[in-house]
């Protein structure tokens, strides 16, 4: 969309080139494997997030990952096991779930746009942290006040 939206004019004026920016900014199938690594790197970077008392051990995690050739030819999702507490708010599960896929989807905009269209990544990059926050602030949600212990000498 971003693409169609910045598509010159027909008739460009006087000393200036006629380009097409479907070209310069759409990820094709060209870049499939360019596109599964930033989409990796985005899940490292939800997991370094996520507090560690949350991560319940997912059994997909368990292949090896390095390959001398990646093979992509299976379409593997991002599967990640959270290990809540009985007071978790069970309806926050789909809102986890969209905070996720919005946090990798704004992750890879930015990374592919990075080169081509900074002001564009900027406007990605911006949105990162708001959104792993919302993912914490999910997470941290509870039926029950928590309960500490006083703290005095």
């Amino acid at each position: 969309m971003l693409a169609v939206r910045r598509i010159p004019s027909q008739h460009p004026s006087q000393g200036e080139e006629k380009t097409d920016m479907l070209d310069e900014l759409v990820m094709d199938k060209e870049q499939d494997e360019l596109f599964k690594r930033y989409f990796n790197q985005a899940h490292a970077e939800v997991l370094k997030y996520i507090p560690s008392r949350f991560i319940a051990e997912t059994p997909t995690d368990l292949e090896p990952v390095f390959r001398e050739y990646p093979d992509w030819r299976q379409d593997r999702d991002f599967n990640l096991w959270l290990n809540a507490p009985d007071t978790f708010v069970i309806n926050y599960r789909k809102s986890i779930d969209i905070k996720i896929e919005q946090f990798i989807v704004y992750y890879i905009l930015y990374k592919w746009l990075l080169n081509k269209s900074p002001s564009d990544a900027k406007m990605y990059e911006d949105r990162l942290e708001p959104t792993l926050r919302g993912i914490l602030s999910l997470l941290t949600k509870r039926t029950e006040p928590v309960r500490r212990l006083p703290n005095f000498p």
